[in-house]
């Protein structure tokens, strides 16, 4: 077996508190891996007001100059879903010029272009609805170069990560 790396420090979602919360909050987190009762690693997202809302996490521990994927799952919960005012589960911004935008992860989960980091790192956006009440769940983040990711498929066609991988310590 090869060595795949997530950047993502945090798989089981055990430090969701270090979030900084815009205009939602987190109404749950699940940090187990429960495969025979559906129970997997991830949390959700509730919008507190109308318009922009999101969690955010500064990551600087990937190298500067790397090419890599953001890759996750995300979807709706419940009737009153909504969609983020991004359309996107996942945001990245470069925490270098001035917050530019670096790439996105599809509202309902997936796979991000492939993008370099910048010098100082990046900007971790999880959007939540635009809707105020509305919820979103995302789970199974993968932050890491696109041939890990592509390697991780092959060893789990489905993508799912469930903290299998442990991220980079530094």
């Amino acid at each position: 077996m090869s060595l795949i790396t997530t950047y993502w420090p945090d798989p089981y979602f055990t430090q969701t508190a270090k979030l900084d919360l815009h205009g939602c909050t987190i109404s749950s987190v699940t940090n187990d891996f429960n495969p025979d009762n559906s129970t997997f690693p991830g949390f959700n997202l509730t919008a507190t007001a109308d318009g922009d809302n999101w969690a955010e996490f500064n990551l600087t521990t990937i190298p500067a100059g790397m090419s890599v994927i953001v890759a996750c799952k995300s979807g709706g919960i419940g009737g009153n879903a909504g969609t983020t005012s991004a359309n996107a589960s996942v945001n990245v911004w470069s925490l270098a010029n001035n917050n530019v935008y670096l790439a996105s992860c599809p509202v309902n989960g997936g796979v991000s272009q492939p993008f370099t980091v910048p010098d100082k790192g990046i900007k971790v956006c999880f959007r939540a609805p635009k809707d105020k009440g509305a919820a979103r769940h995302v789970a199974d983040l993968f932050i890491g170069t696109k041939a890990d990711y592509d390697l991780l498929l092959k060893y789990v066609p489905s993508g799912f990560l469930a903290g299998d991988l442990m991220p980079i310590q530094n």
